[in-house]
């Protein structure tokens, strides 16, 4: 999942990986937004540093037998 602090919430995230857990998903990836490429100034212009606390990507950990964060900062 390629996530933006402007178009999903952690709690939105959250949401989504429970599902996911339910379907029997055992791999994710998020991966953090990057403004390479993007043609939406409003998009790039929001910083993503600060985007998903440790407490979320912990959880996330527990959830996923494998776990992947993408992130460039």
């Amino acid at each position: 999942t390629t996530s933006h602090p402007s178009l999903l919430s952690e709690d939105n995230i959250l949401t989504l990986t429970d599902t996911l857990v339910d379907m029997g998903v055992s791999n994710y990836c998020l991966q953090i937004f990057r403004q390479i490429g993007c043609a939406d100034s409003g998009l790039s212009a929001v910083n993503t540093k600060a985007y998903i606390s440790a407490a979320t990507i912990n959880n996330l950990k527990q959830k996923f037998t494998h776990f992947n964060l993408r992130a460039d900062h």
